[in-house]
């Protein structure tokens, strides 16, 4: 996990997670086992609900983003790995980050 901060004081954080799918798992029980443990605010709504992006010409989807959140996530899944990409304490932080977002199979190698 990476996270960026920004000089004092502003409160924003930019978090970057990525974690391998199993073999045996598809992207979909992937994303009800990671919905599972959401909130019931609408902060985690079903996959089909949240906002088509693309992060590096790979698709994506965007979720958060209200005011109850406190939140803007984004997930990508490239070659068997789950991208989040989550930002905090608004969208504006994840706006600033996303043209520089690259998933790792395009630009750095796994140890």
């Amino acid at each position: 996990m990476d996270d960026f901060l920004p000089p004092s004081p502003d409160p924003g954080e930019f978090t970057v997670v990525s974690q391998p799918i199993p073999a045996t798992m598809t992207q979909d029980a992937w994303f009800a086992k990671y919905l599972l443990g959401g909130f019931t605010n609408g902060c985690f709504p079903p996959r089909a609900q949240w906002e088509s992006i693309s992060i590096t010409g790979h698709p994506a989807g965007l979720h958060g983003g209200m005011a109850q959140c406190n939140f803007t996530e984004a997930i990508t899944i490239v070659d068997g790995r789950a991208y989040i990409f989550t930002a905090s304490p608004n969208k504006t932080n994840l706006n600033k980050a996303r043209s520089t977002i690259a998933p790792c199979s395009t630009r750095c190698s796994r140890a």
